[in-house]
Parts: C-alpha cells; sequence; structure tokens
C-alpha cells in the first residue's frame, strides 16, 4: 500500500519509479510463498485444494484490479491516479484481512471457553 502511495509521486522520473517498481515487486511477491506455505498448512486435510484456491485468489484479485484500473482510466481520471486507487483497494484489503483476523480470534477465544 505504502510503496503504490509512493509510485504516485515518483512514476513522473525513471529511476525513482524504477526503484519504487522493484520495491514493489520484492513486497509484492515476497509473500506469495509464505501464504502459500500458511494455506497447505491450514488445509491440512485438501492441501492441493487450498493451494489452488489461494492461486485463484491472486488471479481473481489481478483481474479485479485491472477491471476496477480500466474504469478509473474510461472515467477519464488521471494515469497518475492509478497507484492511489491501486493503494486504496490494497489498504480495503489489509482492512479486510485485519477483520477477518481479527474474529478468527475472537471466535477462537469464545469456542475456547465453551469447551
Amino acid at each position: 500500500v505504502l510503496v503504490l502511495a509512493a509510485f504516485s509521486q515518483t512514476s513522473q522520473s525513471v529511476i525513482p519509479a524504477a526503484i519504487t517498481l522493484v520495491l514493489w515487486g520484492i513486497f509484492a511477491f515476497a509473500l506469495c510463498p509464505i501464504l502459500q506455505l500458511l494455506i497447505i498448512d491450514q488445509a491440512f486435510e485438501a492441501p492441493n485444494l487450498g493451494s489452488t484456491l489461494n492461486q485463484s485468489a491472486f488471479n481473481l484479485g489481478n483481474a479485479a484490479g485491472a477491471w476496477i484500473g480500466g474504469l478509473v482510466v474510461a472515467s477519464g481520471a488521471d494515469l497518475a491516479d492509478l497507484p492511489w486507487t491501486g493503494a486504496l483497494m490494497g489498504g480495503l484489503t489489509v482492512l479486510a484481512a485485519l477483520y477477518f483476523i481479527y474474529r478468527q480470534r475472537h471466535l477462537g477465544a469464545a469456542a475456547g471457553l465453551a469447551d
């Protein structure tokens, strides 16, 4: 999210834009193996299905991002607004993930009390 926000400022110059894109790639793709491992660990009864659904979710996110970016461009917005759109979508995703983590911990604690 922060790298996308930074890209809105660095995209006008080649060197800063290249540095920002390298950072974006590092942060974005460094998480993929970690998430894959967590999914396989949680889906111990069907690890192949879990892995497949994880990759499908990544592909769905890519498609949704391209579609939303296309809507932003078609609306007449400046291309410099695209990184902000991506940062907003990433921020919403982080909020959703935090909500689900909180909910899982809260429900897990409640289930532990019921035992």
